[in-house]
């Protein structure tokens, strides 16, 4: 057996036991963990489909060459000429009633809405009885070629519970990754000079992960100054001038696993103020990585990152969570936020990226991959934390 099937045995394992009859999954990250792919995604309806009885797959004529290339699941290929209801008609089977069907909140929702037209699926009134209260019931469609009705429900609890937890050689592809990671901030930061625009600085940063072999790019931000005090600045043509910091948080895909790394640089002499509030950053990423062990919750994780930052004055700038997970997705389960009780566990992977943000001024972000081990922490990025002064006219 291997990887690809040992995970979706386990993944129809969860689907009973949390009475799922039927789960349809997109060409997203999810399709790609079980069953080691994902054709090329547009607006053609492709999807994996799992029951108890086994998986299939609805695709694309255009890409079933290439989904057969990687999985030997029976495919259902279609036709731009015919559409998709044939293959999802045919994926569903003939079982007579389902009960619920757990969908892939990560798939595109014409996609949901092509499983509605032609596979009896629909949405109903929320359901105000039973165990699964909240949830939506569907009505009769006549179309249907399967008995109805059916109940719609996430997928995303019983694809966390399987994906939260890496093995190690998922930890070995996210350790690759992140030294790619480090290796294109280090070339980034080679290309810092006055004058130089967050564009073409973004532009750096991707061409380094080109050169080292990424797979593909996910995110490129880069920002400068004042801009840096926005988390998710959209790059822009600001020119970097003597006295401004560069903040720098990139990732990108190597053997199908995700990077995500952030540091800083200064053009000149970083003035007092900022070198006092990096410190503070400093330390808070230095406690969120030294707080996590196996068996704590992971909201004391981003308590231990959040303290040293209130304790500081600062406690209104951290404006977002200490850490998310990390995997083939750049953000997926674990979230490292107050209030999370679930149990670090070995083989969990997450950023830890506390951050201080001052409008007008700067703004200062550090950030890890790290991964849970049974007695305690691994760092995966490995390029030194300290701010980067660049000396150049």
């Amino acid at each position: 057996m291997d990887i690809f099937e040992h995970r979706r045995k386990r993944f129809q394992q969860l689907l009973a036991a949390a009475d799922v009859d039927l789960a349809v999954i997109g060409p997203t990250a999810n399709m790609r963990y079980l069953i080691g792919g994902s054709p090329f995604g547009d607006e053609r309806f492709c999807a994996l489909f799992v029951d108890e009885t086994g998986a299939r797959v609805a695709v694309p004529k255009i890409n079933a060459e290439t989904a057969a290339g990687f999985t030997g699941l029976p495919l259902y290929p279609w036709d731009d000429g015919e559409g998709p209801g044939g293959a999802i008609r045919a994926c569903l089977g003939s079982r007579g009633k389902i009960g619920q069907v757990g969908i892939d909140g990560s798939m595109r929702a014409d996609f949901l809405l092509a499983l509605f037209e032609h596979g009896g699926l629909d949405l109903g009134p929320p359901q105000t009885a039973g165990r699964r209260r909240g949830r939506f019931l569907s009505r009769t469609d006549e179309r249907a070629p399967i008995e109805a009705p059916r109940r719609i429900v996430p997928i995303e609890p019983v694809l966390a519970a399987l994906r939260r937890r890496k093995s190690e050689e998922e930890i070995e592809a996210l350790a690759k990754a992140a030294l790619q990671a480090d290796e294109a901030v280090r070339m980034t930061i080679e290309a810092i000079e006055p004058g130089v625009t967050e564009k073409k600085l973004a532009w750096e940063a991707e061409k380094a992960f080109r050169v080292l072999g990424a797979d593909s790019v996910s995110f490129t931000l880069i920002g400068f100054g004042e801009h840096s005090a926005r988390p998710h600045h959209s790059v822009g043509e600001k020119r970097l001038s003597r006295g401004e910091c560069v903040l720098i948080d990139v990732g990108a895909a190597l053997g199908g696993y995700q990077s995500d790394i952030t540091r800083m640089a200064f053009l000149g002499e970083p003035p007092d103020e900022f070198r006092e509030v990096y410190a503070v950053v400093l330390d808070a990423n230095e406690a969120g990585r030294s707080a996590v062990k196996p068996g704590i919750p992971v909201g004391e994780v981003d308590r231990a990152a959040r303290d040293i930052i209130e304790k500081a004055g600062y406690g209104e700038r951290f404006i977002h969570r200490t850490g998310h997970g990390i995997g083939l997705d750049v953000h997926e389960e674990p979230w490292v936020k107050e209030g999370n009780t679930e149990p670090l566990e070995k083989g969990m992977v997450f950023s830890v990226e506390p951050g201080i943000y001052l409008p007008g001024k700067f703004g200062i972000r550090i950030e890890d991959i790290v991964a849970v081990t049974d007695t305690g922490v691994k760092i995966l990025t490995g390029s030194g934390r300290g701010l980067v002064v660049v000396e150049k006219d």
